[in-house]
């Protein structure tokens, strides 16, 4: 059921342009490592152009553990426009 509802709703998201494009998760050809060699490229620009560069990095493997339920399906009706059958 979950790719079923993941299939559609990324296949909605893109044809509608409401997915994020610098978004690496859940996209076919996006992985961890075109994510790395992105924060790769943008830091050697950064320091190329003699920028501050600061990167920080956070552990959010547990994330969705925490989510509010009621304020993600508010999100997901407020700003992709789903509603009825898909956030029951």
């Amino acid at each position: 059921m979950e790719n079923a509802v993941g299939f559609h709703l990324s296949k909605y998201l893109i044809g509608n342009k409401l997915s994020e494009s610098l978004q690496s998760a859940y996209k076919s050809g996006h992985s961890t490592e075109t994510a790395l060699g992105r924060l790769q490229n943008d830091i050697m620009i950064s320091i190329d152009q003699g920028k501050p560069t600061i990167s920080v990095l956070l552990n959010m493997s547990a994330a969705f553990d925490t989510v509010d339920h009621i304020a993600l399906f508010s999100r997901l009706e407020d700003m992709f426009g789903l509603s009825g059958k898909v956030l029951e």
